[in-house]
């Protein structure tokens, strides 16, 4: 039984799809990967103050789900990812609206 198997989908692109929907609280949603890409460990930022009681293990899962994919994966899955970026570090600075080192929204 893989960790992945409690998650509706039936490729990691709709697992990641399936946690990336979770809105749980605002702290997840920051440095949480939004494509199927091999993940790239971030900064860890222990600025503010974390007490929010949230235990939803969406942005964990997220990473997982990166850390697990391979850049063999089907070609289907390949054609729809970006082409030039090669992790979802670089992926997130060229396409995000969110600063991935300081979750602030970037206008």
């Amino acid at each position: 039984m893989s960790l992945f198997d409690f998650i509706p989908g039936s490729n990691l692109r709709e697992k990641l799809e399936t946690v990336v929907n979770c809105n749980c609280c605002e702290r997840h949603q920051i440095n949480k990967p939004r494509v199927v890409a091999p993940w790239v460990e971030t900064p860890w930022n222990n600025s503010q103050n974390y007490l929010t009681g949230c235990d939803c293990d969406c942005r964990h899962l997220a990473r997982f789900i990166c850390r697990y994919c391979d850049e063999d994966d089907d070609q289907d899955e390949q054609e729809q990812e970006p082409q030039e970026p090669e992790t979802y570090y670089s992926y997130a600075l060229s396409y995000n609206t969110t600063d991935i080192s300081s979750g602030e929204i970037i206008d």
